[in-house]
């Protein structure tokens, strides 16, 4: 996996450190995950397990490579306390696809995620994104009312997605906003 620059500038999250992730954090990538087993069950109906920090680190759509994903993490105090997984030009050109956002329990509820997102949205403007997909499952309630307060709008499902041993309809959404 290539080393990136992390794409947001440090001032736009004060007190966070943004950091690009490499396969030298598997085990920092693992600690946090296991750290958010609430997420996981929900997703996958199991714990954590010892590959879920690699798959994190390697997981791309179709016809897409490694150098077109961005591994992020948004620590405080020497802690991961979020991870982002973006993939450029997905599905199309000019789309980028958030393949996950997750913030850790401790952090939930503060802003932190409307701070992410916004800094997302900054460094795509400059990047010339036109529209930003992502999928939700439908069982996870709490994040889609993120997604649309954040401005997004769901413009497809997708019935009868495996995850682990579950299987979810998953809500296509997207936001062509005027922060890009």
């Amino acid at each position: 996996m290539d080393t990136k620059t992390p794409p947001f500038h440090q001032d736009i999250m004060p007190g966070y450190l943004i950091k690009t992730l490499t396969f030298d954090d598997e085990r920092d990538i693992q600690s946090f995950l296991e750290e958010c087993e609430e997420y996981n069950m929900m997703e996958s109906g199991r714990l954590p397990q010892p590959e879920d920090a690699r798959f994190f680190l390697t997981d791309i759509p179709p016809q897409k490579d490694l150098s077109d994903k961005y591994c992020l993490a948004v620590e405080k105090d020497a802690r991961i306390v979020a991870l982002i997984d973006l993939v450029k030009n997905y599905p199309t050109s000019g789309i980028w696809w958030i393949g996950l956002l997750l913030i850790h329990p401790d952090y939930q509820g503060i802003g932190l995620g409307t701070t992410i997102v916004n800094a997302i949205f900054s460094w795509f403007s400059k990047e010339g994104v036109q529209k930003v997909r992502l999928g939700v499952l439908e069982e996870n309630e709490k994040g889609f009312r993120f997604w649309q307060k954040m401005g997004f709008q769901e413009i497809d499902r997708k019935f009868n997605r495996s995850f682990g041993i579950k299987t979810h309809t998953v809500i296509v959404m997207e936001y062509s906003g005027s922060k890009l």
